[in-house]
């Protein structure tokens, strides 16, 4: 089988599973949408005849991302925003088949710039995995650059990665439930999750990394905050606010313990 053929044959079945879960989740996660935040049009047999092949559509493009999109830089970026601009077409096109933008063009564009949001935090996070390989390679050749002061530099994409997380999170969980309830407990379970993992892939590939402790933090401050301006909500942090700072250092330690073990089996 050549590669060409290889290829397409996991575009297709990548795209085919993709499609099959989009059938599954996004009409479900329609009629919330619908029923929490806005009403939905009348559109009778056609509009829900192509509310369904736009929900296989994006199911088929998200399966479809989870291929590597080229091994060089200007390529990945260009195929990214190729693929960025076809997943915002069929969202728009699903979004105004089913009124969700209540015939707003700002809402219909708020929309979409959260789609890029939560593209771009998929493609940093990525983007993070790559650039770990590519520094443990560098590692072994003997050719890995001088870390600089308190890890700074290395902490900052998995801060931002945090950041983005964050503002996602909080901003989904709160916008689809009005109690708050729903918000609350995403918040709690997913944010510190997500710091903790970042902690930790970040010490295996840098080891201990102070400044990640610090900019972890205020990453989930800045995208807590966010969410709570955006949807004007009377949140206090209290005795949580120190919890990300913790998991950070927790994570970030057991990622080093991690590397450290690597190096002496090494040896």
């Amino acid at each position: 089988m050549t590669e060409e053929k290889y290829s397409l044959r996991q575009h297709i079945i990548r795209g085919g599973i993709g499609g099959a879960l989009g059938l599954l989740i996004l009409p479900r996660f329609g009629e919330m949408f619908n029923s929490i935040i806005i009403d939905a049009g009348e559109g009778g047999t056609p509009a829900l005849i192509i509310s369904y092949i736009l929900c296989f559509v994006i199911g088929a493009l998200a399966g479809i991302a989870t291929l590597p999109f080229a091994d060089t830089g200007k390529e990945l970026v260009v195929r990214s925003v190729i693929h960025y601009a076809l997943t915002a077409l069929a969202f728009s096109a699903i979004c105004l088949v089913n009124g969700w933008n209540r015939g707003r063009w700002d809402t219909l564009l708020f929309f979409i710039g959260m789609l890029a949001v939560f593209y771009l935090t998929i493609w940093l996070a990525r983007w993070i995995a790559w650039l770990g390989e590519i520094s443990d390679i560098r590692e072994k050749l003997g050719i890995k650059p001088k870390r600089s002061p308190l890890g700074i530099v290395e902490a900052l994409p998995y801060a931002v990665l945090v950041l983005l997380t964050s503002f996602i999170v909080s901003y989904a969980g709160y916008a689809l439930d009005r109690t708050g309830w729903v918000g609350s407990i995403i918040t709690a379970i997913i944010i510190p999750a997500g710091v903790f993992w970042n902690g930790v892939v970040l010490g295996k590939h840098n080891g201990f990394t102070p400044a990640f402790i610090v900019i972890a933090e205020i990453a989930v401050i800045v995208g807590l905050g966010i969410t709570i301006f955006a949807l004007r909500l009377n949140l206090g942090f209290g005795w949580g606010a120190a919890i990300p700072a913790a998991l950070a250092l927790i994570g970030n330690l057991a990622g080093a313990a991690i590397r450290k073990s690597k190096e002496k089996r090494a040896e």
